[in-house]
């Protein structure tokens, strides 16, 4: 869901009614924060829903991920083991952290990063392209 450079929060809150494969979208609409060990499903940190497109390969992902998972509309997309609400904590532990050090990658590479390192490779691969097309071995 990183790739959808969703924030965490986000994700965690994501509802299968928000999901639409057909399309290829996701409608974020909510977040989910722990205060104090609590869980509060809220707002995004903006206030304001947003359509997000799906890259091929994630939908391929997540439609294969929902289809292991409880199909009411208000089901979370994203769970903890147990079923219920995924805690960033827990999940920053149980997956985020193996999955650095399997990548060998420094442990105090955030979630949040990939947001700035998709921005930053989606920019890189703009001005290839326009460098690409600029080129005057290209003949139209």
């Amino acid at each position: 869901m990183t790739s959808a450079a969703r924030a965490t929060g986000e994700c965690c809150a994501l509802r299968r009614r928000r999901v639409d494969l057909e399309h290829g979208r996701l409608d974020v609409a909510e977040s989910l924060a722990e205060v104090g060990g609590h869980l509060y499903f809220g707002p995004t940190k903006t206030y304001r829903r947003r359509q997000v497109t799906l890259p091929p390969f994630l939908r391929e992902l997540l439609a294969d991920h929902l289809a292991s998972m409880p199909e009411e509309a208000d089901a979370l997309a994203f769970t903890a083991p147990n079923g219920g609400p995924l805690r960033a904590e827990n999940f920053r532990h149980r997956v985020w952290l193996l999955a650095l050090e399997a990548a060998g990658l420094p442990r105090s590479q955030r979630i949040h990063g990939l947001r700035h390192t998709r921005a930053a490779l989606l920019k890189q691969a703009e001005l290839q392209w326009m460098h690409h097309c600029a080129s005057p071995a290209i003949v139209g």
